[in-house]
């Protein structure tokens, strides 16, 4: 499949996607440093509350995410976050980029739900695989006996 055709399904089924979980993995998989990160347009009245948060930030006073949530809601409709990763596949040259994109999309049924992990969750989960690449676990068979040891104390 050449480069163009990759493009081209993936566009396609970016169109058919009405999952905006989805869509937004897929940016935040081919957005890097040189790629702009402006997610949204902002308004100079925008612009200004955003300076004005930060400022806050600075001096220790600022809101919890539940309250922030409450306050501003500046998500992309599924149309716009479509219109970005398209932008963003259309401007990508890097194949095997662009075919970890084309993965992402032929692995996931349109209607399954993507899962973010806190960054915890993800030290947990690669201290995890480096014990098992060490070798370092139990069996199912193991961890019976061991728990069937620890309930008859």
């Amino acid at each position: 499949m050449t480069i163009t055709e990759l493009k081209q399904r993936l566009i396609y089924t970016i169109n058919q996607s009405e999952n905006n979980e989805l869509l937004e993995e897929m940016y935040r998989l081919i957005a890097n440093e040189e790629t702009d990160f402006n997610f949204y347009d902002l308004s100079e009245e925008q612009i200004k509350a955003v300076e004005e948060g930060q400022l806050q930030y600075k001096k220790g006073k600022f809101l919890t995410e539940e309250q922030a949530d409450k306050n501003i809601d500046l998500t992309m409709t599924t149309l716009e976050m479509k219109n970005q990763v398209i932008g963003k596949i259309n401007q990508l040259t890097d194949d095997e980029l662009l075919m970890d994109v084309y993965k992402l999309l032929d692995d996931s049924s349109l209607d399954s739900v993507i899962y973010r992990l806190s960054d915890n969750h993800k030290i947990a989960v690669d201290t995890a695989i480096n014990q098992i690449n060490r070798g370092d676990f139990l069996t199912s068979v193991q961890a019976n006996k061991e728990i069937n040891e620890w309930l008859s104390k």
